[in-house]
């Protein structure tokens, strides 16, 4: 049986919100515990629902405290190769609500900067920065966004094996058209149990 893998994948924003997945794959079994911390609505209250299980409805426990103007939503799942539906949203909930992949539709220029071993594994450093980079350059997010501008900075460690990545902190700003700013950092990790 393979070892069992840990992930941990984190967003903070300026704001005060957050988003974090911590994972576990351990052979045919994958538990994710979702923890988000955002603004709460004006008529939000603390609630909980409980898991519900009935033939081919699934839905996960979930449980919600608002306090000073944030709500804390905490959602664990668990999925098994064996429900084929639930293993394929299972293993899609953390890339695509968890990691910072939808900064790369730009495809920013990363740099190699050399080799590393993280968690075991013998890695590529890559390094992103797009500071220097003119407005034709960062285009197609600056109209998908609707941003004056944008920048993303930060280091990545891609297995050499498998060319998957182990471990990135990326840092994000954008300028909005309408004059907000948002910054937001990101940082995630594999590890083996």
């Amino acid at each position: 049986m393979p070892q069992p893998i840990h992930f941990s994948n984190k967003e903070n924003e300026s704001d005060g919100s957050s988003k974090d997945f911590e994972s576990d794959l351990s052979g045919d079994k994958f538990d994710v515990i979702f923890h988000q911390r955002r603004h709460a609505a004006s008529d939000e209250k603390t609630s909980s629902s409980p898991a519900v299980d009935s033939g081919p409805i699934h839905v996960t426990a979930i449980s919600t405290t608002v306090a000073d103007g944030f709500a804390e939503v905490t959602q664990p799942s668990h999925f098994v190769r064996t429900d084929s539906h639930d293993w394929a949203m299972g293993t899609t909930i953390v890339p695509q609500n968890g990691t910072p992949w939808g900064l790369f539709i730009s495809k920013p220029t990363v740099t190699k900067v050399g080799s590393e071993g993280i968690s075991g594994f013998d890695t590529d450093k890559y390094t992103v920065d797009t500071t220097h980079q003119g407005q034709m350059d960062k285009s197609p997010l600056l109209m998908t966004g609707r941003l004056k501008d944008y920048n993303i900075t930060g280091t990545a460690w891609v297995a050499k094996q498998g060319k998957c990545i182990l471990q990135y902190q990326i840092d994000y700003e954008e300028d909005a058209k309408d004059g907000t700013i948002r910054k937001v950092h990101y940082e995630g990790g594999v590890t083996k149990q």
